[in-house]
């Protein structure tokens, strides 16, 4: 029997036990259940990140197994030709899907996409090698024709935006960092350290493609694309680089690939008045009877064979109809989990043998 004292002048009154031991029980009993919930929560979680590494080592091979299925389709066409085209098995989702369904895997768990880096407007190439000092004339042509299209939807109160930009460009890749800015409108450190947050110009080849933000007169507005306009991010590529004839460096030749080219750049590859032309490449470049193309995309002039091209005249310096270095995506996916590996991959010849191999340059998991 427990006793409390209420007050001095009145006697002792007795408190049953069954009450006290009920409320010490209720404290016991939410103390409990707070450390169950709090167990369960921290053991559920470490489950769940147990099945999520699980998985994304799981996806991780087989991402990688869709890298390796496309570096053999690469070589085998290779093997076959040096010319590069859109109709090529690897530049062909139908083919790449039979290719996943006779290695065995799922093309609803693992899809894979090539492209090629000449098809592609190659920034780096727009200065002259080896320190970029100089405008390379028919990269600057390209760059005017495929970025004044877009500008002119987005032009303010500059003069001209676009010749802006592509100042801003070169000075941000060529090697020097000083007051000699390209024209009146280009672009050296002394300028991008008075923004906030300061930082500095390259002064160098560019290292991903997202840097073009970073330049002075481009927007993600006009990179990303917004309001129907033409985004510039999915036509430009900071690779491509090539050994130099001497061997001992690497330049971006800066060539398009007419036979891989989206339509885009195409069109940036023609003089304004023809850019409509683009199109009729475009076809020519897919036209079938039956499951044979019947075009012969080998020749650099072919394009002078599609309809309405025969009198039409792109800058040679600006073509080619071969590649070396291809951008692998390979995806896997399982329930509501998804990983992707992007894959810069470059073929080479051996010198003494003749013999094509190929090689990683790049690899991310984005």
């Amino acid at each position: 029997m427990i006793f409390i004292r209420r007050d001095k002048k009145k006697p002792f009154l007795p408190l049953q036990d069954s009450g006290v031991a009920m409320l010490i029980a209720l404290m016991v009993i939410t103390v409990l259940v707070a450390l169950t919930v709090e167990s369960h929560r921290k053991v559920r979680g470490m489950a769940q990140s147990a099945v999520a590494d699980r998985v994304r080592g799981q996806l991780e091979w087989t991402a990688r197994g869709g890298v390796v299925l496309a570096q053999a389709l690469l070589l085998e066409n290779r093997r076959k030709s040096t010319n590069v085209t859109i109709q090529d098995d690897w530049a062909r989702p139908d083919k790449i899907q039979l290719a996943l369904l006779e290695a065995g895997q799922d093309p609803a768990n693992l899809s894979v996409a090539i492209v090629d880096c000449l098809s592609l407007i190659q920034v780096n190439a727009l200065g002259k090698p080896p320190h970029s000092h100089e405008f390379n004339p028919e990269q600057q042509q390209l760059w005017d024709r495929f970025l004044r299209p877009i500008f002119s939807e987005h032009e303010t109160d500059e003069i001209n935006p676009t010749t802006s930009f592509i100042n801003s460009l070169k000075d941000w890749l060529d090697r020097e960092d000083d007051d000699a800015t390209t024209g009146l409108t280009g672009a050296e450190s002394d300028y991008y350290l008075r923004l906030d947050p300061p930082y500095r110009a390259r002064n160098g080849p560019m290292l991903q493609e997202e840097e073009l933000l970073l330049v002075k007169g481009m927007t993600p507005e006009i990179y990303l694309g917004a309001y129907g306009i033409k985004p510039v991010a999915p036509f430009v590529t900071v690779c491509g680089a090539a050994l130099s004839a001497d061997r001992q460096r690497r330049e971006y030749p800066g060539r398009i690939n007419i036979s891989t080219a989206p339509l885009e750049v195409l069109e940036a590859l023609l003089p304004p008045e023809d850019a409509d032309l683009a199109s009729s490449m475009a076809a020519f470049r897919l036209e079938q009877d039956g499951d044979t193309f019947i075009n012969n995309l080998a020749p650099p002039a072919w394009y002078k064979n599609a309809p309405g091209c025969a009198d039409l005249e792109i800058d040679p310096k600006l073509v080619t109809t071969t590649s070396n270095q291809f951008i692998i995506y390979s995806t896997a996916k399982k329930d509501s989990f998804s990983l992707t590996i992007r894959a810069v991959v470059e073929l080479v010849q051996d010198i003494e043998s003749s013999k094509w191999d190929i090689s990683i340059l790049e690899w991310e998991i984005v």
